[in-house]
């Protein structure tokens, strides 16, 4: 993978819509929601990676359970239609004609993560929402490896939901697994475009004698606060793999 990811764009406030696709019997209907936005690096993956996008938005209330989403492409499309099921229940206080609670009327956040697989080099476009689309390209590789950077094994990654713009800084809890006895974590990357936060953390060999033994790691990671808005923290791991967490940078003090 080359560099570098994405920064902060505002999120569409459109209350979520909900559109019914198949009956499940009174369990409950397969419906079609709204993506509100999507996160994908308009730079930096090649044609040997596992491209990988993550979208959010907003189940109409509490009747309904995000389940899958999906990546439509015509055949020789450059073009990704982006979907999100959900399951929507109708029994008890949410059948239909029953009065649901107040405090369950509410819009409630979604968030997944799509795997486009391996794409040939070129520019594609991902469509969503209302006639909303993001660009992102993927380059040549360079070499015939999956990846140019021996990456560790990440096994989470962990920023606060809310981050506050006052801070010069706010940290990165990265957990993972080193896969070799002489393994050692190499100097992290950080880099920054758009709405993504990317963090490439690979090792180093420290030794001649390496034996196929595991150990886990844990790094904390001091990273410059952005400016206010919403993004995707990605880590990237070996696979080409990574760990995606959505978090928000906010004015103000950070919530109690």
């Amino acid at each position: 993978m080359k560099a570098p990811f994405l920064l902060a764009l505002a999120l569409s406030v459109n209350l979520a819509q909900a559109r019914p696709v198949a009956l499940a019997g009174n369990l409950g209907d397969s419906v079609e929601v709204e993506i509100d936005q999507a996160y994908i690096p308009a730079h930096g993956f090649d044609d040997n990676d596992n491209v990988q996008l993550v979208v959010e938005g907003r189940l109409p209330n509490a009747c309904y359970t995000a389940t899958e989403a999906t990546a439509r492409r015509a055949s020789g499309s450059s073009v990704f239609r982006l979907l999100q099921s959900a399951h929507r229940n109708q029994s008890g206080v949410c059948a239909p004609g029953a009065n649901l609670p107040p405090d369950l009327r509410h819009p409630v956040p979604f968030t997944s993560e799509i795997s486009l697989g391996r794409l040939e080099a070129g520019s594609y476009r991902l469509a969503f929402g209302r006639n909303r689309e993001r660009v992102f390209q993927v380059g040549i590789a360079q070499t015939g490896s999956v990846d140019d950077l021996r990456y560790a094994t990440i096994t989470n990654a962990f920023a606060e939901d809310s981050v506050a713009a006052a801070s010069p800084n706010f940290e990165v809890r990265i957990t993972g697994m080193l896969n070799s006895s002489c393994a050692v974590l190499a100097e992290p990357k950080l880099l920054f475009e758009g709405d993504v936060v990317v963090i490439l953390l690979g090792t180093e060999q420290d030794g001649d004698y390496c034996l196929p033994v595991s150990h886990p790691f844990y790094e904390v990671l001091k990273v410059p606060t952005p400016p206010a808005g919403r993004y995707l923290l990605h880590v990237r791991s070996l696979g080409g793999q990574a760990k995606n967490k959505l978090f928000s940078v906010v004015r103000g003090n950070r919530p109690r």
